[in-house]
């Protein structure tokens, strides 16, 4: 599972593109990777990427929980496989979390 910081670049009613550097190896999984928005960043926040290859992507995502967030938002994202969806306690409330199984787009992964 990693935490990755990624930008809003498109924000509809009904979707979001997210920008971000994505681990490779959990890029190249095709059809058994999953994110979460977890939250916004702060102003001031960084997170350390990920320690192996990444790949600077742009992810599709249903944006009908997240209607807040606006093109240039930077946010939160939890990549991750199938089994490792669980949510620790402090996370049980947070508002708008959602698991998304990602699909390939027009012969990417």
């Amino acid at each position: 599972m990693y935490e990755i910081v990624a930008t809003v670049r498109t924000a509809t009613p009904t979707g979001l593109k997210l920008m971000g550097h994505w681990p490779l190896r959990w890029w190249q999984a095709r059809y058994t990777r999953f994110i979460m928005i977890q939250r916004r960043l702060l102003p001031n926040e960084t997170l350390p990427g990920p320690q192996e290859p990444v790949i600077e992507e742009e992810i599709s995502v249903d944006g009908h929980r997240w209607q807040g967030l606006e093109i240039g938002d930077r946010v939160i994202v939890r990549a991750f496989w199938p089994g490792e969806s669980e949510i620790v306690n402090s996370e049980k409330g947070s508002q708008g979390t959602i698991g998304i199984q990602l699909q390939p787009q027009s012969g990417k992964f």
